[in-house]
């Protein structure tokens, strides 16, 4: 789905195995998702994402937040599994794979 409006509605409409989520989006950011979709369906596994903190040395901002705090913000507000984007389709498998206990990647 295209927010976390979209996915908090249809998440009521259709329960999921996993949700994979973005920090960085507009309106309700991955974060608050993460304690909604545990507040209502604690069974939901969760996969959150981040490449935020990464700036080429040209838009390099001393200022801004790093991956790395987006990431741990995500795990404290109750994520599953983090990866930092960019991330290599393996890697999502292996990680999909360690939330729902299918394997053991």
């Amino acid at each position: 789905v295209e927010s976390a409006e979209a996915a908090m509605a249809a998440l009521e409409a259709r329960p999921a195995t996993v949700i994979i989520t973005d920090i960085i989006m507009p309106k309700i950011n991955g974060v608050e998702a993460i304690h909604g979709i545990r507040a209502k369906h604690p069974q939901v596994r969760i996969i959150a994402i981040s490449g935020g903190g990464n700036f080429g040395i040209n838009a390099y901002q001393p200022n801004a937040i790093t991956t790395t705090a987006y990431l741990a913000a995500a795990d404290k507000a109750g994520a599953d599994l983090t990866l930092t984007k960019p991330f290599e389709t393996q890697e999502l498998l292996a990680a999909l794979a360690r939330v729902t206990g299918t394997g053991t990647a």
